[in-house]
């Protein structure tokens, strides 16, 4: 099979940190339902299988192939994030102590619409209540702890606050 990326240099890439995510099946890589333990759990890139465009990623305590296709995708969307980041905190945007977070540690929304990832999957659901267990995220579908939603439009377009507030706030 022909590497969908046209990697050369994969060994770099060799050492890099990634987050466990779901992918959808192909004929070269199977998504195993243990799998859904490492959404959003930090690995790093151990191997790269040439044969069938693979990049292996060790977690703490297992490994898993994912297509290195995904894979770099995150990575680069990584990199243009942190890029993006040290803009606006030389800018000074990072440095108003009176700018709060949209969305609060403790904080309980209900979606109103269904939040869809750029693969596909659907993260939030129509009707279901999300608890934020840290600012500025809200654990998804996948339990993933670490959903950033700092964007007014995603969180109003997408969900309604509830007034109350769950056991996280008393911390």
């Amino acid at each position: 099979m022909e590497a969908t990326n046209n990697i050369k240099d994969y060994k770099d890439y060799i050492g890099k940190e990634v987050v466990g995510f779901r992918f959808e099946e192909t004929d070269m890589v199977h998504y195993n339902d243990l799998m859904d333990d490492y959404i959003g759990k930090k690995g790093h890139i151990t191997d790269y299988h040439e044969d069938v465009d693979l990049f292996a990623v060790t977690f703490e305590d297992d490994y898993w192939n994912y297509p290195a296709d995904l894979v770099i995708k995150q990575l680069e969307q990584k990199e243009d994030l942190v890029e993006m980041m040290e803009k606006d905190e030389e800018a000074g945007l990072y440095n108003d102590d009176s700018v709060e977070p949209i969305i609060k540690r403790g904080d309980i929304y209900r979606c109103i619409k269904d939040y869809t990832m750029e693969r596909g999957n659907v993260a939030y659901k129509k009707g279901q209540y999300y608890v934020s267990e840290r600012d500025e995220c809200l654990t998804d579908e996948g339990e993933n702890a670490g959903h950033i939603m700092t964007l007014n439009n995603e969180v109003y377009e997408h969900f309604t606050k509830l007034e109350i507030k769950s056991h996280y706030n008393a911390c």
